[in-house]
């Protein structure tokens, strides 16, 4: 399989190319050391200076400076399907503590569900049902850290067995350990098959076992996954004080290291002068 490529760029007067450098870098550790073992997805990602500079057949991620709308609600970050070019895009808003997060987050989900059309069959209570691919949401709330950048976690392809399994991992880093469930801040939709009883409905679970009926898709500009992230996506992805406490304390830590490394550095070079 060719990777696939992935284009980052910012126009957001915040979040400047140096920024994004350091940022991306830190994904694209994750996207091959994490995500490719466990997907067997490969992927490229590069930041550009100018939207011109980005090859024909790249999928588009801008980072800007405002919040997203889907359908009059706004969100951090979105998927929205294809560009004028027929490539898959999201845009990123650089509002938040960790915008890295939902940056992350939107890339790992583009890499498996490029069409925003993918479902896996599976049951819920007994019926046939079909789930939404989106390898984020789960665990959404559960961020961790690359090189003090705040990174999202990710679901494994076993996450949508219908049993538990010893020795089975559901999620990276452990944070949802049994299948089809969510761990705090995430949530899982299926849709229900068009001859079962919900006669095509999407429904969704949270970490609370909270079950939100959101209807049956109608069609029209939107995906159902655009419609179903129109519906239940928030302003913000909310993290609980001990996970924020965690970022910080990790993010703190390794601007430390990086500038006792640096002064080494200066100090080994003065010396060879």
């Amino acid at each position: 399989m060719d990777a696939i490529h992935i284009a980052i760029l910012t126009e957001s007067p915040n979040v400047d190319l140096r920024e994004l450098n350091r940022v991306v870098a830190a994904i694209s550790k994750q996207v091959n050391f994490d995500f490719f073992p466990i997907w067997k997805i490969p992927a490229v990602i590069s930041t550009y200076g100018a939207s011109e500079d980005v090859p024909p057949n790249s999928y588009r991620v801008v980072v800007v400076s405002h919040s997203i709308l889907i359908d009059g609600r706004e969100v951090m970050g979105a998927h929205r399907g294809k560009d004028k070019s027929g490539n898959p895009f999201a845009l990123v808003s650089d509002k938040g503590d960790h915008w890295s997060h939902t940056l992350s987050h939107e890339i790992l989900e583009m890499l498996v569900d490029p069409t925003l059309e993918q479902y896996r069959p599976g049951k819920w209570a007994g019926h046939d049902v079909s789930f939404l691919v989106e390898i984020c949401d789960p665990c959404q709330g559960i961020p961790y850290d690359i090189d003090g950048v705040a990174v999202s976690s990710f679901i494994t392809p076993r996450y949508f067995d219908e049993q538990k399994h010893d020795n089975t991992d559901y999620s990276w880093r452990g944070s949802i350990d049994e299948p089809l469930t969510c761990a705090p801040g995430g949530y899982l939709v299926w849709r229900a098959d068009e001859d079962g009883p919900f006669k095509g409905e999407h429904v969704a679970i949270d970490s609370n076992g909270g079950i939100t009926y959101l209807g049956k898709f109608q069609g029209g500009m939107m995906t159902a996954r655009e419609w179903v992230d129109s519906v239940l996506r928030k302003p913000t992805i909310k993290l609980s004080k001990n996970v924020k406490k965690k970022l910080r304390h990790s993010r703190n830590h390794h601007k430390r290291l990086c500038t006792k490394h640096a002064r080494a550095w200066r100090s080994a070079n003065r010396c060879t002068e």
